[in-house]
């Protein structure tokens, strides 16, 4: 005998369990898991409440750009340096790239001097290029100046400053290395230009180490688990 069809069909048994009848229930119908609609409800003012203040107190440009060394968003309009356009974080330092890559270094890519350009530096064919800091304190220009003199302002610079800079010391570094954009990062590529160095060696600046670490210490940073969002 063919079972009854009444639980696809829309039919229930008859209170005395005896046979079915057809039609549909229409009494004592209500919710039968309160609990749960009670954690559905708390679950969605959460939502709301996670949202806004994501939206409020959050920044998507942290899923894609780097910070420089103050903790300032690359390409953020409200960061101090206005950074708007400045979206690229390039890494002023080549000596402290390199520590960085060494094992077991207690020195991390984080802690060194990284700034935020507009594109990547690349080294002169007959001369030296600098990648200053931005102009702060004594160093009277604009941001906007800064850029429109490709971030140099080492011709400027007092006596001790000069120094200090041939030390890697900043506030201007050597462009030695030539980077490329790598998901908005300058990554060096590890062939320092000739003529870079021998003119930064002629002036007096400290031993500048190369080594494969450089490019490979920013490729690993680059395409850690960390970089939640890639976007070329």
């Amino acid at each position: 005998m063919r079972s009854s069809l009444g639980a696809v069909i829309g039919r229930y048994p008859s209170s005395d369990g005896s046979a079915e009848t057809g039609g549909i229930i229409k009494h004592n119908r209500k919710c039968r898991d309160v609990v749960f609609l009670v954690i559905f409800i708390a679950f969605w003012v959460g939502m709301i409440v996670n949202s806004s203040f994501g939206f409020n107190r959050g920044n998507p440009l942290r899923l894609t750009y780097g910070l420089d060394y103050k903790g300032n968003v690359c390409g953020d309009t409200h960061a101090n340096p206005d950074l708007r356009q400045l979206e690229l974080r390039y890494w002023l330092n080549p000596n402290q790239v390199y520590q960085s890559g060494l094992k077991n270094s207690q020195f991390t890519l984080d802690n060194a001097r990284s700034i935020c350009l507009l594109d990547c530096p690349i080294p002169s064919e007959d001369s030296l290029n600098w990648v200053c800091d931005y102009p702060e304190g004594d160093i009277r220009l604009s941001t906007n100046d800064w850029i429109d003199r490709n971030y140099d302002y080492f011709a400027d610079l007092t006596p001790v400053l000069r120094n200090t800079s041939l030390q890697l010391q900043g506030p201007c570094y050597p462009v030695i290395f030539p980077s490329v954009n790598v998901y908005w990062s300058c990554q060096f590529i590890a062939r320092a230009s000739n003529v870079s160095l021998r003119h930064w060696q002629q002036m007096g600046g400290v031993s500048v180490v190369e080594d494969i670490l450089i490019d490979k210490s920013i490729h690993k940073s680059v395409n850690s688990q960390s970089a939640v969002l890639k976007v070329e």
